[in-house]
């Protein structure tokens, strides 16, 4: 357009030209509305391409950030599934541990109960001075018999004995009832039921208080006053001549009875019993000795007595005829 002076002037609708048929359509016309009208003036068309290059390089920078950020997040993902796979390998090859192959042996002395102690042991196979387990899964059976052996040298040594309580609401060490009467110089013995009667004076006799175990002097027993488990015990040394008649022997007994507290019976039961027979022997006197001992669970109120047969036969020394009980 020229105006009437003839001088050119500048275009200032500059003809842009769109096609509808590709994206551009939009921005041309974006362009339209937004930019400064422009003429053909170099310095515009610069200022145009600039900001075309920078748009260009903005998206390429973006492009290469998203690039790197995937490329990245492969890496990451890699790396998991490498531990991932590493520790079920792990998992997956763990193994028992492994057996000792070795055998577990230890000196026969050191669990040995003495020096010609030659029991069997269960699990322990001896060779020469060397005892050895037959399976280290046994290693508590070596342990025990080790053990029993180091006890029984350390009270050895110390001259001490192991104490215990089975109940601990008592104490099991305290005095508990006990008796201990002796024979008397001439032995006295019922002569129709052959009950044996005791002194309970003797100078070496076991008195304990009345209300705990008792003897009665007339009857020859002994009562028992406390509830408990009793040993009871009792000793009678013999003598008899040699009898010429070989069909009739000569026959001791010796036996301990009880009657039981609220019985009416006559006689006891017997709970303990030894009998001598006559031998064939050159002497023509013969000595001999019966012991009877045993626990019983006794009440209150039972009773206990000894009974003999011949009397003739005991000798007369208190010290070697006695009778006894004390609670376990």
């Amino acid at each position: 357009m020229k105006s009437e002076k003839g001088e050119s002037s500048v275009d200032l609708l500059p003809q842009v030209k769109c096609t509808n048929n590709n994206k551009e359509a939009d921005n041309c016309d974006q362009e339209d509305a937004s930019e400064p009208l422009k003429g053909d003036d170099p310095e515009i068309q610069r200022s145009v391409s600039q900001d075309s290059g920078h748009r260009s390089n903005g998206k390429k920078d973006n492009d290469c950030i998203y690039k790197n950020a995937i490329v990245l997040f492969g890496l990451l993902n890699g790396l998991m599934l490498v531990f991932n796979a590493f520790a079920v390998f792990k998992l997956a090859s763990k193994n028992t541990p492994p057996q000792p192959t070795s055998r577990l042996c230890v000196r026969c002395q050191d669990i040995k109960g003495h020096p010609d102690d030659d029991k069997t042991r269960e699990h322990i196979v001896p060779e020469n001075d060397t005892c050895c387990l037959d399976d280290p899964k046994h290693l508590n059976y070596l342990v025990k018999y080790y053990t029993e052996r180091w006890m029984k040298t350390r009270l050895s040594n110390s001259n001490k004995t192991f104490q215990y309580c089975k109940n601990p609401e008592r104490n099991e060490f305290s005095p508990r009832p006990s008796i201990k009467v002796m024979g008397y110089n001439e032995p006295q013995i019922h002569p129709e039921n052959q009950q044996m009667y005791w002194d309970q004076h003797h100078k070496i006799a076991l008195v304990p208080h009345p209300t705990e175990i008792q003897y009665l002097e007339d009857v020859g027993q002994i009562v028992i006053k406390k509830v408990g488990v009793y040993h009871v015990y009792s000793q009678v040394h013999f003598e008899h001549k040699q009898n010429n008649n070989r069909s009739q022997p000569v026959v001791f007994s010796h036996m301990i009875l009880m009657k039981k507290a609220g019985t009416i019976t006559v006689d006891g039961t017997i709970v303990m019993q030894s009998r001598e027979t006559e031998g064939e022997s050159e002497d023509q006197q013969v000595v001999g000795s019966s012991y009877l001992g045993s626990s019983l669970q006794l009440e209150d109120g039972d009773k206990l007595y000894v009974k003999v047969i011949t009397k003739d036969d005991v000798l007369a020394q208190p010290q070697m005829n006695f009778f006894g009980a004390h609670m376990l």
